[in-house]
């Protein structure tokens, strides 16, 4: 339990995640304005610039079925971007553990331990995408 109120580890665990996201954010704006120029990156919705990105990967892009994967990995890491952006650490005496849930539905959360998993596969991943991007946008 003490591991779980590690506030270090979450603050670690939270950053890595915010920043390999705005990584990948940066390298789909470039991403837009050479192949989807009519289009305003920002007026998009979030989730879906990644949907975009991946057909756009998927049609016109020299490694195009490496790179539209690795966006749908991100594209999920996305969601947990989102959890955890906004909804705050709670303890949950049903599972008797610290986790960010969703505090309008509930059904979405995340552990310490899932979250320091998820964060290092999501820092890999976003690098290898940010390098495909560079070299292929």
């Amino acid at each position: 339990m003490d591991d779980e109120l590690d506030f270090e580890k979450w603050e670690a665990a939270i950053g890595k995640l915010i920043l390999a996201c705005s990584r990948v954010e940066y390298e789909l704006i470039r991403l837009y304005e050479k192949w989807l120029p009519d289009r305003v990156y920002h007026k998009d919705a979030y989730l879906s610039r990644f949907d975009k990105s991946i057909g756009v990967a998927r049609r016109s892009l020299k490694n195009g079925d490496t790179i539209s994967e690795l966006l749908v990995h991100m594209k999920k890491a996305a969601n947990i971007r989102h959890l955890i952006a906004h909804n705050p650490i709670h303890y949950s005496s049903e599972t008797n553990d610290f986790h960010i849930f969703d505090l309008k539905n509930n059904e979405n959360s995340v552990c310490i331990n899932e979250l320091l998993s998820i964060s290092e596969s999501i820092g890999i991943i976003s690098t290898e995408l940010a390098v495909q991007l560079r070299i292929n946008v």
